[in-house]
């Protein structure tokens, strides 16, 4: 049986966070870490600064209303391009050719198999090219 006034936390009330508060906490707690803008720029660095800094905010509406209507127009001529279509993927047969004619572990001696038959590695050439010899075709 329980005790009375004992609930079920174990007689400690849960205690309710004022979201408010919470946030006021915090920003008293950063104190002298808010910094204005204005102190992060180090002296003498106003010549540095970018010209679009100092537009009004109409001028800077402006300009970026500009970029917009470019960035359009520009999508707009690549639309009306006629695309290049792609070019077709190689085929499963040409993909293994590829892939073991570039297999440096080759040695003389190996059998490959192209789209082309069997061959028979039998080293590289003076400039990285590959020495096959056909073989014959089973019957």
């Amino acid at each position: 049986m329980m005790g009375a006034g004992i609930g079920r936390s174990g007689g400690h009330r849960r205690r309710e966070t004022n979201p408010l508060l919470a946030v006021c906490l915090v920003l008293s707690m950063a104190g002298p870490a808010v910094v204005a803008a204005e102190e992060l720029v180090a002296p003498g660095a106003e010549d540095r600064l970018s010209p679009d800094s100092m537009i009004s905010r109409d001028a800077w509406r402006q300009k970026v209303q500009q970029a917009r209507e470019r960035a359009e127009q520009a999508r707009r001529e690549s639309a009306a391009r006629p695309r290049e279509p792609a070019p077709p993927p190689p085929s499963p047969e040409q993909f293994a050719t590829e892939r073991v004619l570039g297999d440096e572990t080759l040695q003389a001696g190996d059998v490959v198999s192209t789209g082309k038959g069997l061959f028979l590695f039998r080293g590289r050439s003076d400039d990285g090219g590959l020495i096959l010899q056909p073989l014959p075709r089973p019957r």
